[in-house]
This record gives C-alpha cells, sequence and structure tokens, in this order.
C-alpha cells in the first residue's frame, strides 16, 4: 500500500480504511462506556478521511522527490507527513473529548 498510494486511488483509501480500522479498534477498546457512539463514530471518521486527505498529498509529493533522487526532500516530506498524521490526532481528541468532557483538554 505504501509504494502504490501515491499512484493508485484504490490502495490509498484501502490504506486509509486499514488505518481507520486499527484506529477505531484502539480507541473502542479504552473509551469510556459513557461516551456517547456518535461521537466516536464521528472521531474515526474524521481522522480516517484526514488521513487519506493528507496521504493523497504527501505520498504524490514524495514519490515525486524519490524518483528524482532528492532524498533530503524525500524523507523531509515523510516527516511531515507524520506530523501532520500527529497533530490531526491531537486536534481532533481537543475538539471530540470536549465535546464529551464538556472542557478544554489540551488548549484550555
Amino acid at each position: 500500500m505504501a509504494e502504490n498510494k501515491s499512484k493508485n486511488n484504490l490502495a490509498l483509501v484501502l490504506h486509509g480504511l486499514v488505518y481507520g480500522s486499527v484506529l477505531s479498534v484502539g480507541i473502542y477498546l479504552v473509551l469510556p462506556e459513557a461516551v456517547p457512539l456518535s461521537i466516536f463514530v464521528m472521531f474515526a471518521l474524521f481522522n480516517t478521511v484526514a488521513h487519506i486527505i493528507t496521504d493523497a498529498i504527501t505520498s504524490k509529493i514524495s514519490s515525486y522527490f524519490w524518483k528524482k533522487e532528492w532524498t533530503y526532500l524525500f524523507f523531509l516530506t515523510i516527516g511531515t507527513d507524520q506530523c501532520i498524521h500527529t497533530c490531526t490526532l491531537v486536534l481532533s481528541c481537543q475538539v471530540f473529548l470536549e465535546k464529551i468532557v464538556g472542557q478544554k483538554w489540551l488548549l484550555g
């Protein structure tokens, strides 16, 4: 999937769905029972779609740099991709936990 997601939309979507499935199972196992199912589903869907959109952009950029043998820019793009994924998770936790708990978690 990692090699093909820059040129094959099916591979990109499958990668995103695998990511979303693993994230959903992991989050579901640690969520308190009081969390509404709708909040959980919105969180999982948001992160899955955000992951697919991010990878749709960054995989094409990193693939271009790899083909040009611009190794530094390739790895810089990979690092930026991971930073975007991490920020997406942290900020979505902020938003969705605020919906659950009623107070700001990270930025409060």
